[in-house]
């Protein structure tokens, strides 16, 4: 996977980037998804531990996490949220109709405010691992907002 920056430069040609690419190209990726899913499926907790530590630096193990159901099941709709960005901009270029990204964009904020209101990640009671894990997720919510933000030619600030 690379990670590009958006600047100003970059996503002025973005769409029509996008809408250059080949739908063939895609099954690599899917490829590389579903050997991830093996993987999960087959280790189950130990995957996840070393995808985690490879991809976040964080060390998260059996005796250092401690996660509710609750926290569970709202990081989950969080992250297959995340997940179905590549839909909406499939759907919005195949059908040539962007509000599939402005509707997948709005769904996404009001499930990451649920998120992030009801999960702390700065308060003093919350461990270290527990706010990397928060984080990861605020940083890749981010960098999705943004993308799907600038596909819609709407530029972002860094901080209020």
């Amino acid at each position: 996977m690379r990670i590009v920056k958006l600047t100003k430069e970059s996503k002025s040609n973005i769409l029509e980037n996008l809408l250059k690419r080949s739908p063939n190209s895609y099954g690599k990726f899917e490829s590389a998804v579903a050997d991830i899913l093996a993987n999960v499926k087959s280790r189950g907790d130990d995957a996840l531990f070393e995808y985690t530590r490879n991809f976040d630096k964080a060390d998260i193990n059996p005796s250092n996490i401690v996660v509710t159901q609750e926290e569970i099941d709202e990081a989950y709709s969080l992250v297959k949220q995340i997940n179905g960005f590549g839909d909406a901009v499939k759907d919005a270029a195949d059908k040539n109709e962007p509000f599939y990204i402005n509707r997948y964009v709005t769904n996404l904020t009001k499930s990451f405010n649920k998120f992030y209101n009801t999960n702390p990640i700065m308060k003093d009671d919350v461990d270290e691992e527990t706010k990397k894990a928060r984080l990861a997720i605020v940083d890749a919510t981010t960098k999705v907002i943004k993308t799907a933000l600038g596909l819609l030619g709407i530029e972002t600030v860094e901080s209020m």
